[in-house]
């Protein structure tokens, strides 16, 4: 349904995206007002899209990069090969002419040497801290039992496993971060009274937005690797946030109907819960992700 919403030139995706787009907040508004008939609804717009996303983020080279998994094996041993051909090089170097140049560039790659043994012996470094650690937690042996054994799971396979949990439980995050970010909304805009609802329907009408920039972002970056040695400007990825940033702003001001200082106070608030409802909420779905494998 995804690819059927995505691919039809004359479904009702392309004319929810335009609003959604170019103007901040109109359609929640459009939505809270009654006129529906002409927008995707709210979910369904917030499924399609996460789809997308995910997919990208799954299939897309280079996409996405969990800091969970240590190098591949197999390219941890062609890195020490490599390194120690260049090591006894120059050693043979210096045994002609000993420049401090060459003892610099011994000492260098005798550390990188070292650094490369150690990641290819940290999965038996590992299954030893496993072994030896302590998981008690609220007492609970049964807990103590699973956590260890997803330590030695994570070990054995240098954390491919763990990052496939994650990126599959990631989705599921949301749908708990949502439900959080409108209760803090909730509290935030006490009066006029709203429903639950109307705040949650705007952190998703967001979301999908946020989703959208981050799968156009993805697919930018991939088109340009194709172009050689060209390297994006730092400061073009600080423009996207802060346009994403001024995005919210405004949706929220045309939601809400507040003056500009409060909602920008407001604003400074709810990025601040967002961003700690998004650390405690990205650390949930980690342990989650290390139980359950």
């Amino acid at each position: 349904e995804a690819i059927g919403d995505l691919l039809h030139v004359d479904s009702r995706l392309w004319l929810t995206l335009r609003p959604l787009l170019l103007r901040p907040g109109l359609l929640t508004v459009e939505y809270l007002a009654g006129k529906r008939a002409r927008f995707v609804p709210p979910f369904r717009l917030y499924l399609v899209i996460s789809v997308f996303l995910f997919v990208l983020v799954w299939h897309l080279p280079g996409a996405a990069q969990p800091p969970f998994r240590l190098s591949d094996p197999a390219s941890i041993e062609r890195a020490i090969a490599a390194t120690s051909t260049a090591l006894a090089q120059k050693l043979a170097e210096l045994g002609r002419s000993g420049t401090g140049a060459v003892r610099q560039q011994i000492a260098e790659l005798e550390l990188r040497l070292d650094e490369l043994r150690r990641m290819r012996d940290a999965p038996a470094q590992s299954g030893t801290f496993c072994d030896q650690a302590q998981f008690s937690l609220f007492g609970s042996v049964a807990l103590e039992a699973t956590l260890r054994q997803s330590c030695h799971k994570i070990a054995a396979d240098r954390g491919a496993g763990l990052e496939r949990a994650f990126l599959d439980n990631l989705p599921r995050m949301m749908f708990v971060f949502l439900p959080i970010l409108a209760l803090v909304n909730k509290v935030l805009y006490l009066r006029p009274q709203r429903y639950y609802v109307e705040h949650l329907l705007f952190f998703v009408h967001l979301h999908v937005f946020v989703f959208l920039v981050l799968s156009l972002v993805m697919l930018g970056n991939r088109a340009l690797a194709i172009v050689p040695r060209f390297q994006p400007p730092a400061i073009a990825s600080a423009a996207i946030w802060i346009a994403v940033l001024a995005y919210a702003y405004l949706a929220m001001r045309r939601v809400y109907g507040q003056g500009r200082v409060m909602t920008f106070l407001k604003f400074g608030i709810l990025l601040f819960a967002y961003t700690i409802s998004l650390g405690i909420t990205m650390v949930g779905t980690v342990l989650y992700s290390a139980l359950t494998l």
